[in-house]
């Protein structure tokens, strides 16, 4: 089929063709199997019926709705989703636009593109830097990133159930992103207006939080990481054995949990509020600040910074350095307070625990 010449599929069977040369192939009904679309002005248009293995080089498939299977989108070419369903295509360097419909296991690979603008995408997976962009009306479950693919979710977007590997980044930039899964290299970038629910940061994964972005209920396992940096917001962060999150200047974690061997910092300008630690460690350095923390095990190593209103249970203990200042800390019964020389507490209150103030120190 070529040279402005069009084919129509109004049922029966279509088998091997090609379309080029602007050529067009319309399938409303019935079913069309391997098709060659190819050339700049190429066009298979799909309203209805089941197509199956289509090549596009070059071309375009435009799916309306009928159901579309195992398409090879390669070069310049395009695909676009509007209705019906769209599975097992590989992309590889084209683009993919979906605006309605459902596109399932999809692959995306060698720099090439999925754009979701309304519809669904469902567990397609991402390799060699290519890129998933999601925009408002557009969802996406279950992708995986991994050799330097990248996720945008922009305002409106939704990315549920993403697992980001291997070099793999999930951006969220006014968009919304639940139940991620970040490791091994992958990492989880969260920008103004930007919002990532019960994320779980694994082993070598990272999660950045920027100004104006939002985590709540991260989940920090063993060699994972998170950084809160300035204006950045984390709420209800849970650090596991091994893992560990850091609060850079302007940044602030409230509600977070360190277990045993789990680590938070709070680093100059920083803030932390009603931090529990459960076996794990909070160090407050120079010009950062902890508020109401419960050491409930584990221990609160001030290094410098200041921390206001702790409370140090049984097996806990507070650890206040030279430069350091503690305000109304409570030491129950079990509970250990050890202040340094040059550091200094005020108004403790020792409710059957231990303080011990050495040379230099002041307990005011």
């Amino acid at each position: 089929v070529n040279s402005s010449s069009v084919q129509f599929g109004l049922g029966g069977s279509i088998v091997d063709t090609s379309v080029t040369d602007g050529g067009t192939q319309e399938i409303d009904s019935g079913t069309a199997t391997n098709i060659v679309i190819s050339g700049g002005l190429a066009a298979q248009y799909v309203s209805g019926g089941a197509v199956t293995s289509t090549t596009v080089y070059d071309g375009l498939q435009e799916v309306d709705g009928g159901t579309v299977t195992s398409t090879v989108v390669s070069g310049a070419a395009l695909q676009f989703v509007y209705g019906g369903s769209v599975a097992d295509t590989t992309i590889l360097g084209g683009l993919q636009l979906i605006s309605g419909g459902v596109a399932p296991s999809n692959v995306i690979s060698t720099t090439a593109e999925q754009d979701v603008y309304g519809g669904t995408a469902i567990g397609n997976t991402l390799t060699d830097n290519s890129v998933q962009g999601i925009f408002s009306g557009g969802v996406a479950s279950a992708t995986t990133l991994a050799g330097g693919a990248g996720q945008y979710v922009s305002s409106g977007g939704v990315a549920d159930g993403t697992a980001v590997s291997s070099g793999g980044t999930q951006f969220l930039s006014g968009g919304t992103a639940t139940n991620t899964t970040v490791s091994g290299g992958g990492i989880q970038s969260i920008y103004s207006g930007g919002v990532a629910t019960a994320t779980i940061i694994g082993s070598a994964g990272v999660e950045q939080v920027y100004a104006g972005g939002r985590a709540s209920g991260t989940t920090v396992e063993g060699g994972g990481n998170v950084y809160v940096n300035r204006a950045g917001v984390a709420v209800g962060t849970i650090v596991s054995s091994g893992g560990a999150q850091s609060i850079s200047s302007g940044g602030s974690a409230s509600a977070t949990i360190v277990f045993s061997s789990g680590t938070e910092y709070v680093n100059s300008g920083g803030l932390a509020s009603g931090t529990t630690l459960s076996g794990g460690n909070e160090f407050v350095w120079t010009g950062g600040s902890a508020l109401a923390t419960q050491v409930e095990a584990g221990a609160q190593f001030l290094m410098g910074g200041s921390a206001t209103s702790a409370t140090v249970f049984s097996g806990g203990a507070q650890y206040l350095i030279s430069g350091s200042v503690a305000r109304a800390p409570t030491v129950s019964r079990g509970g250990n307070q050890y202040v340094s020389s040059g550091a200094s507490t005020l108004r403790t209150v020792v409710s059957g625990g231990g303080e011990t103030v050495l040379a230099g120190g002041a307990a005011l």
